[in-house]
């Protein structure tokens, strides 16, 4: 009787697939190969790829803004006969030997999708949708069979946490691990943020988690409805680390340079992605310590200016102290990269220094660095980072007359 229910539910769904001319797919046939039943393989498979296909398309228009964007016809009516068809097989292999679950994260915006697709005309995507989950490598289909890790620090209710921070949009607790045996570190955002600073919130969690670099800080999980994420856990920021070795014999030029040239190189990486910080402080960019090095982390990109983005407007208080004092006068909606050049300058002073006051420098070669980072005409500042951090690493300092 068994048998002759899951044939009826295979038969069903390929035809179900056929009518829509979305059957059959030689792709990720090796993520599922595992099953016994090459027909419950194929369907799979065959819904694993246009998955694929379809949040490629729709990742086109992702993510939306205050203003939503529109997915189009066909391909909105393909994602909906999907959906329909997973749900077919979901439900009817459920206590069989071929059943299967969905992973959460790509269950989660699959979710979100049924919620505004539409069969005729296309579909209205709302505002504030993330991009698409799309999964080259790993399965959708879990078998129910299958054996599955402890996703450890997603299940909060036994966490002991302890404040180590307070922002303007959020407070920050580290907590330990015992899963991993390390810390982590959770950001709560405010209860009386604003509707747009709760956005700028969840973007600054978006946009760090779409980064991969060792010298932006890592971000892990988002937790949905409660304005929080979980994040790596650093040492100290840049603040402390500098003002309590400034004294030090052993923190000489070559160590300060080291330094200097990995927040050049963050944001040289941070602009290729067409990102401006706008936030730039010795107290947002942290330290990890390692046993062999040091290594500088961006932090708190809350206030990231990117080409779509619709949250900057000129009203935005001015954060960094390292932001060009122009700013007052223009705005931040006229934020741009020469004003990001003159923060890096700043920091670039106070790493070598222990100061952010750029009207007093000793060293003549820093003297000249600093005034060309700082020109009060926009057109003669350093054009990027990358022309700066080329300029820099031509200089040499005096240790002397540093400080």
């Amino acid at each position: 009787m068994l048998k002759g229910k899951v044939d009826d539910i295979i038969i069903q769904a390929q035809k179900d697939l056929l009518n829509a001319n979305l059957l059959d797919s030689p792709d990720y046939i090796d993520l599922y190969s595992g099953g016994e039943n090459t027909a419950v393989v194929q369907l799979l498979a065959t819904l694993h790829y246009h998955y694929v296909a379809l949040f490629e398309k729709m990742n086109a228009r992702l993510p939306t803004g205050e203003h939503g964007a529109h997915f189009f016809a066909d391909p909105s009516r393909d994602l909906i006969r999907v959906i329909d068809v997973t749900n077919l097989l979901l439900t009817g292999l459920k206590g069989t030997e071929y059943s299967f679950e969905i992973e959460a994260e790509f269950k989660s915006f699959v979710n979100i999708c049924r919620q505004f697709l539409s069969g005729s005309g296309g579909s209205s995507i709302p505002p504030h949708i993330p991009k698409a989950p799309i999964y080259y490598t790993r399965q959708i289909f879990i078998p129910s069979t299958s054996v599955q890790i402890a996703s450890s620090v997603s299940d909060k209710r036994n966490l002991k946490t302890k404040m180590i921070g307070s922002g303007s949009y959020a407070n920050v607790y580290r907590f330990r691990d015992d899963f991993y045996g390390r810390d982590f570190v959770l950001k709560v955002a405010k209860k009386d943020l604003s509707e747009s600073d709760k956005e700028r919130f969840r973007n600054e969690y978006v946009v760090m988690k779409g980064l991969s670099s060792p010298y932006v800080a890592e971000v892990y999980k988002y937790f949905e409805g409660k304005d929080e994420f979980i994040m790596e856990s650093l040492d100290e920021t840049l603040y402390q680390y500098v003002s309590s070795q400034n004294d030090k014999a052993t923190f000489n030029v070559e160590i300060r340079r080291r330094l200097c040239l990995q927040v050049m190189k963050a944001f040289e990486y941070i602009h290729e992605k067409q990102i401006l910080h706008r936030d730039i402080s010795p107290y947002n960019i942290l330290i990890k310590k390692y046993e062999d090095s040091v290594v500088v982390k961006i932090a708190d990109l809350g206030l990231v200016k990117i080409p779509e983005s619709v949250l900057t407007n000129s009203q935005t208080e001015i954060k960094g102290c390292c932001n060009d004092p122009q700013l007052r006068h223009v705005g931040y909606s006229n934020y741009s990269l020469p004003h990001e050049i003159y923060a890096i300058t700043v920091i670039t002073k106070f790493i070598l220094t222990g100061s952010m006051n750029i009207c007093n420098v000793k060293d003549d070669s820093l003297r000249e660095f600093v005034m060309r980072g700082t020109n009060p005409e926009l057109d003669k500042r350093y054009s990027n980072v990358t022309e700066m951090r080329k300029y820099f690493q031509l200089l040499r300092f005096s240790g002397c007359s540093l400080h």
